[in-house]
């Protein structure tokens, strides 16, 4: 895990232009007690720099709201559900974007998790697992749920991190979706945000993964809207 709590901490006092982190997910854990140890990554205490939210991985709402509620406690007003991990190893056990196909899965799962969850949530998901058929039947059933945000990530599962995103499809799951919605995938560089922000001048929140883990400027390039360094590095 590159962008846990320590990578996160260092970032913070050296680079900007991030409002808040996603830490790398918490799996669940089947019928067990949450452990503090469990959640290492999110003790407030490993996170003095940046604002974060929890990102938790689990295909069982019970489990899935014992983790949220205990995330709660420590002082998190909201957790976000991983249907996006496009991992063989998660998404073979049906988690991650592995679920996406089950969209009745996943809504009674939403029902049961947030019935008995004591916070907010907001959920990131791929077109799908297979196919973006996937996402279009799935965001009509999150309209219904109080969710802070939806993160599309606009690659199925299958792709993985390979192939171009597909603009088309994110742009289509803007006229089915309520919630807000935020944008996540192949922001590199300055000239990519500003590409894909004048196509989508709606969304105002964007997500940066591998592209700053390249280059640790970028989120404070995008922010100043201009090269941070003047001047060639050779």
């Amino acid at each position: 895990v590159f962008t846990d709590c320590v990578f996160r901490e260092v970032f913070a006092a050296h680079f900007h232009g991030f409002d808040l982190a996603i830490t790398p997910f918490i799996a669940s854990k089947r019928d067990c007690p949450v452990r503090r140890r469990h959640v290492r990554d999110a003790w407030p205490e490993n996170n003095t720099r940046l604002a974060v939210v929890p990102q938790i991985l689990s295909k069982v709402a019970s489990d899935f709201a014992a983790m949220a509620n205990y995330l709660y406690d420590m002082g998190y007003d909201t957790v976000n559900w991983n249907l996006g991990c496009p991992s063989p190893m998660v998404a073979s056990k049906k988690r991650g974007s592995g679920l996406l196909p089950h969209t009745d899965r996943i809504d009674a799962f939403l029902e049961d998790a947030l019935t008995a969850m004591k916070g907010s949530l907001s959920v990131k998901v791929r077109l799908g697992w297979e196919t973006p058929a996937d996402i279009f039947r799935l965001l009509p059933v999150l309209n219904r749920y109080p969710l802070e945000e939806v993160i599309i990530h606009p690659r199925t599962g299958r792709q993985a991190y390979e192939g171009r995103v597909d603009l088309e499809a994110f742009e289509a799951c803007l006229s089915y979706t309520k919630h807000t919605v935020v944008y996540n995938g192949d922001i590199r560089t300055l000239a990519d945000f500003q590409h894909i922000s004048h196509l989508f001048v709606d969304i105002d929140r964007w997500m940066i993964g591998r592209g700053f883990l390249a280059d640790p400027f970028l989120p404070g390039t995008i922010k100043n809207g201009q090269d941070q360094i003047e001047g060639k590095i050779q």
